[in-house]
Order: C-alpha cells, then sequence, then structure tokens
C-alpha cells in the first residue's frame, strides 16, 4: 500500500482555475494523497469539494477530514495551513504539530 503527500503552494492555489482545483484535489485525494495546503481554502472550495466527494464514500472510502495547523515549517514566521487527507477503514493519520515542525504518521491496519 502507498501513501503520498503532497504539498499545494499558494501560487498553485492562485493560478488554478476553482473547477480544476476542486477536480485535481478529489482525484489527489481518491488516489490516497495528504494534501498539505500553504494557507486555508476558502469555504466554497471546501464545500464543493465534499459534496463531490460523497458519490465516492462507501465500505472502504468513509470520506476527507480537513486539519488546519499553525507551524514554521517552510519559512521563518508563523503560517497556518490545512491539512486534507483521506479517511479509510484501513488507515489512521497522525498530526503532530509544534511552532517548529510537523509530522505525519500513518497507521495501517492490515487486518482489513
Amino acid at each position: 500500500m502507498r501513501i503520498w503527500v503532497e504539498y499545494l503552494s499558494n501560487d498553485f492555489l492562485k493560478k488554478t482555475r476553482y473547477s480544476a482545483l476542486v477536480h485535481y484535489m478529489v482525484n489527489r485525494l481518491l488516489n490516497r494523497t495528504v494534501l498539505v495546503i500553504d494557507g486555508i481554502l476558502n469555504p466554497q472550495i471546501q464545500s464543493q469539494l465534499i459534496a463531490s466527494l460523497l458519490k465516492y464514500v462507501n465500505t472502504e472510502f468513509y470520506g476527507v477530514d480537513f486539519k488546519i495547523v499553525n507551524a514554521k515549517v517552510f519559512s521563518k514566521k508563523t503560517k497556518r495551513m490545512m491539512i486534507i487527507y483521506p479517511v479509510t477503514r484501513d488507515i489512521l493519520l497522525g498530526i503532530d504539530n509544534s511552532s517548529e515542525s510537523l509530522r505525519l504518521s500513518f497507521t495501517f491496519d492490515v487486518c482489513s
């Protein structure tokens, strides 16, 4: 099993059309990619993302979860970042962040 982690820069978010961005994120999340977003997505994009993913919810894919963290991960000043990740029955994501670091941990349920 492979899990991907992808960072989406603020520049990428600004230059990508709204509908194309939602489509891009849906495809990534369905393919077990954790998205680390530079900043916070606006509520319209968040709601469209959730609505687009609802048709894929089943006994394997439960949907997505959103976490907001404050960290000095990519710059010297503290930034707000959004982490969006797929929720499935066999993968648990842990997020541990301090003001200086961001750590993602994955737990796999091999019995599923």
